[in-house]
């Protein structure tokens, strides 16, 4: 009842991302990101409660239960949250961690991108631009811009991974302004 309530209340329903959040999802030695299952551009609060459900259940998947035996992360060290939050028809997206993730620096942001929805950065199988930004002063301070060849967009009712058309990710996915 808290989740339909906090979907066509609070969110006023509408397309959604179901997503995780787990408690051991990085570590020095390893990154979670992508192990548990997200659902995207969900409509309807039925559809909402399954993909909740569907998400939770994700976390005993065979990928992430390999991928923390790997890591030596004990089964009592597992919780996640499921967070569900309003879809944006994304230009580009990505991932932001507010310190540098090799060196822990605090004093930078890191910042990973590519064209369409963020799926495809988390998943690690689509050509992702970096950029490391200085918190003081705020600048940008090294750019890494790849070649994008394909993103995740919706289209129809489902978000499918295409290929880009000729030229269309040779520019960078964000500009300084937008890092900024």
């Amino acid at each position: 009842a808290e989740i339909v309530g906090a979907y066509t209340t609070e969110i006023g329903g509408g397309p959604v991302a179901v997503r995780s959040s787990a408690l051991a999802e990085d570590s020095s030695e390893a990154s979670f990101a992508g192990q548990q299952d997200t659902y995207l551009w969900i409509e309807g609060a039925g559809a909402v409660l399954d993909a909740v459900v569907r998400c939770w259940a994700s976390l005993f998947n065979p990928q992430a239960i390999g991928y923390r035996r790997r890591f030596a992360v004990a089964p009592d060290e597992v919780a996640m949250a499921v967070i569900v939050q309003q879809m944006v028809p994304a230009v580009a997206a990505g991932v932001t961690m507010t310190l540098e993730p090799v060196t822990g620096d605090r004093r930078q942001i890191y910042v990973a991108s590519a064209l369409g929805l963020g799926e495809g950065v988390v998943k690690g199988d689509v050509e992702a631009d970096s950029a490391w930004l200085d918190k003081a002063p705020l600048r940008v301070r090294k750019r890494e811009i790849s070649r994008q060849t394909r993103a995740y967009r919706y289209d129809s009712g489902e978000v499918t991974l295409v290929d880009l058309a000729p030229g269309e990710g040779d520019a960078p996915s964000l500009d300084d302004d937008t890092l900024l």
